[in-house]
C-alpha cells in the first residue's frame, strides 16, 4: 500500500527548463538563456546578438558579412604569400590580426555557447582552432621561433566568413529583404 506520508523521490524531480530553436541557425538553447527578440508582434529567440541581427535586419547583416570577408580575404592572400618565404614572423603578426579582429563574434558566439548553454557549437571550434594557431604562432615569434600558423587561423576565418556570406545570400536572396 503507498504511504501518504510526505516523501521524497529518487532521483529528485527538477522542472525541464523549456528549449527554443533559433529560427535563423536551428540551434537548440534554454529559452531562460536565449537572446529574445520581437518581430512583428512575436517572440523568436536567438542563440547570439548575430543571429538576432541577421533576423531583425538582414540588409545591415549582409552588408557587415560582405566586408569582413573582404578585409579578411585583403590581408588573408597577402599572408598566405608571405607566409611561404622563412621569417617575416612580424609581418604575419600585423597582417592576421586584423582577420582575427574582423572573425571576433566566433570567440564571443563560442564562449558564450560553452558558459551560457553548456555546448560547443560550430562558432566555438572555429575560435578552438584559430585561437590556438594565432596565440601558438605570437608564442613562437616572442620565443624567436620560425614556424608559424598565422595564416591558418586567417585563412580558416576568411574562407568561413565567405563561407557565412554565401550562406545567407541564399537564406535572405534580395526580393525578401
Amino acid at each position: 500500500a503507498h504511504s501518504l506520508k510526505p516523501h521524497q523521490h529518487y532521483p529528485p524531480v527538477v522542472p525541464q527548463e523549456i528549449m527554443v530553436k533559433d529560427p535563423v541557425c536551428g540551434m537548440m538553447v534554454y529559452e531562460s538563456t536565449a537572446i529574445p527578440a520581437k518581430k512583428e508582434n512575436q517572440t523568436y529567440y536567438f542563440c547570439s546578438t548575430s543571429c538576432r541581427d541577421e533576423y531583425i535586419s538582414p540588409d545591415h547583416e549582409l552588408k557587415m558579412i560582405q566586408q569582413k570577408t573582404i578585409l579578411s580575404f585583403g590581408f588573408g592572400i597577402p599572408l598566405a604569400l608571405i607566409s611561404m618565404t622563412e621569417g617575416l614572423g612580424w609581418i604575419q603578426l600585423i597582417l592576421a590580426t586584423p582577420i582575427m579582429w574582423a572573425g571576433r563574434q566566433f570567440f564571443s558566439s563560442g564562449l558564450i555557447s560553452l558558459v551560457k548553454h553548456r555546448t560547443a557549437n560550430m562558432d566555438t571550434l572555429v575560435a578552438i582552432g584559430t585561437g590556438t594557431a594565432y596565440a601558438y604562432s605570437v608564442i613562437m615569434l616572442i620565443a624567436g621561433g620560425h614556424h608559424f600558423y598565422f595564416e591558418i587561423a586567417g585563412l580558416l576565418i576568411a574562407f568561413i566568413l565567405l563561407g557565412k556570406y554565401l550562406d545567407f545570400q541564399t537564406k535572405h536572396p534580395p526580393q525578401q529583404r
